[in-house]
């Protein structure tokens, strides 16, 4: 749907003037190029229902959010109806449909890496909800055409909102936003509710006050550990997980993802240390 209308507003009063008006934007063949125009539709994960322009985090808040990505905004007042960057735009079908106007490109390829970064763009503004992509181009890197084979087992991928709790049959998962640097993300730490039992995992984390109640009271806490003592960035080390140990207060600890600073210095802590084969009874 464009949204920059240049041209004239003249009534189209015969055949040879509409002929006309679409003849002086012929191009000779060694200008011909490839447009790729694509629509999706925008919906809720939870509830299916389509996303509303001006509700929160709804087709207003998208287009905001990929400003992000250099686009620059398309105003009809105060009003955002589109975007732009270079030759493209997005914009919105009166269905409600998010389109990508591509563009003029050389080859079907160049339109295929187009589509996939506006694709990849989307997903991180509206994630992280791009879990079902990832897992597809992870599936397809190691294996061709296998994250389009038809399983024989029913697979439905849940993208989980941060504090947010979800119920799978008995076992309710609540996950906590974690800190992991800027690699894509979302990062996060799960806490596991099942059989009247409570599992914490802090996952790859530096040191977050999430983590308190993420794993609070927890039956077992399963935590990084990287490090004995040094700092870095995106990491635990454990001295610095022992000095919230008591706000913690998980009945037990099992540290995981040691380095050798830390496997080295096997017997000589007072926690469990992770490995491999290790069964757990709670």
């Amino acid at each position: 749907m464009s949204v920059l209308i240049n041209d004239s507003s003249e009534p189209i009063t015969s055949r040879k003037q509409l002929v006309d008006y679409f003849a002086r934007s012929e191009k000779p063949k060694p200008e011909w190029r490839i447009g790729c125009e694509h629509e999706k539709f925008a919906y809720r994960m939870d509830t299916l229902k389509p996303i509303a322009y001006d509700e929160p985090q709804g087709l207003r808040d998208l287009l905001l959010g990929m400003g992000d990505f250099g686009w620059t905004p398309i105003m009809e007042g105060n009003t955002i109806i589109g975007l732009t960057r270079g030759n493209t735009a997005i914009t919105f079908e009166p269905g409600g449909q998010v389109e990508l106007a591509g563009a003029p490109l050389m080859t079907l390829h160049e339109t295929s890496t187009e589509n996939d970064q506006h694709l990849t763009e989307v997903n991180e503004i509206a994630g992280p909800m791009g879990i079902e992509m990832r897992l597809a181009q992870i599936m397809e890197a190691l294996f061709e055409h296998s994250s389009k084979t038809r399983q024989r087992f029913e697979l439905s991928v849940v993208a989980l909102q941060p504090e947010e709790s979800r119920n799978f049959g008995t076992v309710k998962v609540t996950p906590f936003s974690v800190v992991h640097g800027e690699s894509g993300g979302p990062f996060l730490a799960h806490r596991v509710e099942a059989e009247g039992r409570v599992i914490a995992y802090s996952a790859d984390t530096e040191w977050t006050e999430t983590l308190i109640p993420a794993a609070r009271g927890a039956d077992l806490f399963i935590a990084e550990a990287y490090y004995y003592d040094k700092i870095v960035k995106n990491h635990l080390s454990l001295k610095t997980l022992e000095a919230h140990l008591p706000e913690i207060d998980a009945k037990r600890l099992i540290l995981t993802h040691m380095s050798d600073d830390m496997l080295g210095r096997h017997g000589s802590i007072p926690h469990t240390m992770a490995s491999d084969g290790m069964m757990v009874e709670l």
